[in-house]
């Protein structure tokens, strides 16, 4: 999938952002290569989903930019399974950090900065951002409900972040290759790969910002709830026999 010379390349941030139709997809790359160094290698994840002209905007956009890099891969199974090798992807790469971020201004490319600011910390593994009432601008309904999945996940999974639903990290690519490497896939099949991915974590030291957010989805399936109420009581008996 990667060129050897990809691989062997020396970065310090690898962003990876997962794609499907997205509007003005070339305004907002350019936006967030504003707040990235020359040393940062954007990854544009696609799959079967894909929309022929974002995708296409992409190719042409990759080839006038050598830091940018689209990725097709048609074996991704759900949404989770596209972070899942998106994020293997990059743990095996020649860079410091991972910087998982989503397109479309959900999350605002200036909160960049925020995470880069924090990469010279040697004691710090991950970074993990955070919405507060005043920086999430996402639908009322979504608003609650990743309310109460925070509040369950926290009781549940013992994780005390601030956000545990929000896709907005950083993580060492090493730390991220070590907990990857040890599973097949994600058990989730959506959005709840977040707090997933944090579970797997939660021993590493971190630290977090505030984050802006918004959401032009003013609802979520069901299908997606329930899928995150089944791994979220799959991690908690886990912790409880495993002691994970």
């Amino acid at each position: 999938m990667l060129s050897n010379n990809a691989k062997k390349t020396s970065f310090d941030f690898v962003v990876g952002i997962t794609l499907k139709k997205e509007f003005n997809i070339i305004k907002f790359l350019k936006e967030i290569k504003i707040y990235l160094s020359n040393r940062t290698l954007i990854i544009l994840f696609f799959d079967n989903s894909k929309d022929l002209k974002t995708y296409t905007q992409c190719l042409k956009f990759q080839k006038k930019n050598k830091n940018i890099l689209v990725i097709y891969d048609n074996k991704t199974e759900n949404l989770a399974d596209a972070y899942f090798r998106l994020y293997r992807l990059c743990s095996n790469l020649n860079t410091k950090w991972m910087i998982s971020m989503n397109a479309g201004w959900r999350h605002y490319p200036k909160d960049l900065l925020k995470f880069i600011k924090l990469s010279s910390i040697k004691n710090i593994d991950c970074v993990w951002g955070y919405r507060e009432k005043k920086t999430n601008k996402s639908n009322f309904n979504r608003r609650i409900i990743s309310y109460f999945g925070n509040i369950l996940s926290f009781l549940l999974l013992g994780l005390k972040l601030k956000d545990l639903t929000s896709g907005f990290y950083m993580i060492r690519t090493k730390i991220l290759k070590k907990e990857i490497s040890k599973l097949k896939k994600f058990k989730s099949k959506y959005h709840f790969i977040d707090t997933e991915l944090k579970f797997y974590l939660k021993k590493y030291n971190y630290n977090q910002v505030r984050i802006n957010y918004k959401s032009p989805n003013k609802t979520i399936p069901i299908k997606i709830i329930l899928d995150s109420i089944k791994v979220l009581f799959y991690l908690f008996f886990k912790n409880k026999i495993f002691k994970f």
